[in-house]
């Protein structure tokens, strides 16, 4: 796995069988701009308001705070494909989240499950957390298949809604993903 410095950029990239994923740049700040504006894809995230420049200027000071990283997913062609962010990152929990995908599920998954591992395994978690507006059903499946467990609706009166709260730990994720691992690396476990 990659290393990390002072500033929350991972300095090398993931690569996977579908996905590379790598840290944000400034440089990304249209195409992540773009996905957050859609209005379909993003019905149960905060509301943005924003330019090009604005983003830029989000995407440069994100690099800077401690404990907040933000990837990029790229497909094989080199397609941004979508974003997930590891941030709040204190005393060996992090929070799982900015999570917006725009490739197919297995490139979801790999991208996600690779953030995951670098957050366990490189940067020590213990636990992730990550909320789900209660009517996201199709986001709560997919958390759900990474081994987040969930609690009651809780109301967050920032955004006016209920969110699920969930929480996977380091010790529970690997056996959590393995049937995801098995459908995205079908000749790995085949051998076994």
């Amino acid at each position: 796995f990659p290393s990390h410095d002072m500033f929350m950029i991972c300095k090398e990239v993931f690569k996977g069988k579908f996905v590379t994923v790598r840290s944000a740049e400034v440089d990304d700040s249209e195409i992540t701009l773009r996905m957050r504006m859609n209005p379909e894809r993003t019905k149960y995230l905060h509301a943005v308001e924003g330019t090009v420049e604005g983003q830029r200027a989000w995407l440069a000071k994100q690099r800077e705070c401690e404990g907040d990283y933000l990837f990029v997913c790229e497909n094989r062609q080199g397609d941004v494909i979508g974003m997930v962010g590891l941030y709040e990152i204190e005393n060996g929990k992090g929070h799982l989240g900015r999570l917006l995908m725009y490739g197919s599920a297995v490139e979801s998954f790999e991208s996600t499950i690779l953030v995951m591992e670098y957050g366990f395994y490189m940067l020590g978690l213990r636990e992730m957390i990550g909320d789900v507006d209660e009517r996201n059903t199709a986001s709560l499946r997919f958390s759900k298949s990474l081994g987040l467990k969930f609690n009651a609706p809780i109301y967050d009166a920032s955004l006016d809604r209920n969110v699920l709260m969930g929480v996977v730990t380091k010790d529970s994720f690997q056996e959590s993903i393995r049937p995801i691992k098995k459908w995205i690396y079908p000749e790995i476990y085949r051998r076994k």
